[in-house]
């Protein structure tokens, strides 16, 4: 299993339109609610 946050999920790439849609909309949904990020989307630090 993967442990990705929001913005790595939103950084993802979906296969199917439908699909895409959706889960992208629902963690965009998700991403407003939560404290913003320091990072831009697609960048996390090297632990």
């Amino acid at each position: 299993t993967q442990k990705l946050d929001v913005y790595q999920l939103l950084d993802t790439p979906f296969y199917h339109p439908v699909v895409e849609e959706l889960v992208q909309t629902a963690l965009r949904d998700i991403a407003r609610q939560m404290e913003p990020s320091i990072y831009p989307l697609g960048l996390t630090p090297i632990k």
